[in-house]
């Protein structure tokens, strides 16, 4: 299940490639609840295997903390 409507999800995507080009590997949209590829480049696996959000969710709680 998609957290992101398809347009805006392909509009991520066009501005992502824009401006990295053939060099962006993955897209990925988290917040502190969900996570989800929305892209990846061709010889990448897409996988449940998202540890390092959990890096960044720790980002999410310090911002909270410190607001």
């Amino acid at each position: 299940m998609s957290t992101l409507a398809d347009a805006t999800t392909e509009k991520l995507i066009r501005a992502c490639r824009a401006q990295i080009g053939d060099e962006l590997r993955s897209l990925t949209y988290f917040t502190p609840d969900e996570a989800e590829h929305l892209y990846l480049r061709g010889e990448l696996e897409r996988g449940d295997k998202l540890g390092f959000i959990e890096t960044e969710r720790r980002g999410f709680n310090l911002q909270r903390t410190y607001n």
